[in-house]
């Protein structure tokens, strides 16, 4: 299998393709211009765009990309670096295209999770809470009385060595 995939980006790499860039002249944006950016933001940033902020998002861009490539063209270091993300792009989409065709038995799939179960652990996470004091000597003062107590209590012995502290508790940070 590793020979297949080798061969393809050996054969892909041969034949490169030929991006051709000019501005748009007529915005539209369609719904598939839509649907691809809300599949882009939800995969590499995984964030959902509503339908009229991925409409808008496209036409902002495209309206910039058309300025930009009136103003000052693409230079040759532009077209390549398109270039190679597109055909990066494609020769990811071609490995996924091979690997879903690729069925892995669920005995294969347990010895892999069996071999990387740290894999599949959520990372740790800890609570927060921290301690704003005006004045730093009642923030010497709480550190060196409520290091040893439980936390509730110095909460509370925060509280009693300064009205004005602030407290943010944060919780469950990676």
């Amino acid at each position: 299998m590793k020979k297949i995939l080798l061969s393809l980006l050996i054969i892909c790499s041969v034949f490169a393709i030929d991006i051709k860039i000019s501005p748009d002249t007529k915005i539209v944006v369609s719904n598939k211009d839509k649907t691809a950016i809300q599949g882009f933001y939800d995969k590499f940033f995984k964030f959902h765009l509503t339908d009229d902020g991925a409409y808008k998002l496209v036409k902002e861009n495209r309206i910039l990309a058309n300025e930009y490539l009136k103003k000052y063209g693409l230079s040759n270091d532009d077209k390549e670096r398109i270039k190679v993300e597109t055909e990066l792009y494609l020769a990811n989409a071609m490995v996924r295209k091979i690997q879903n065709n690729i069925k892995l038995s669920d005995k294969v799939l347990y010895s892999y999770y069996i071999d990387n179960k740290d894999k599949f652990k959520d990372s740790e996470r800890v609570d927060l809470s921290i301690f704003y004091f005006k004045n730093p000597e009642k923030a010497f003062q709480f550190y060196w009385t409520a290091k040893n107590k439980k936390f509730e209590d110095a909460k509370k012995l925060a509280k009693q060595l300064s009205k004005d502290v602030v407290i943010k508790d944060y919780s469950n940070i990676k």
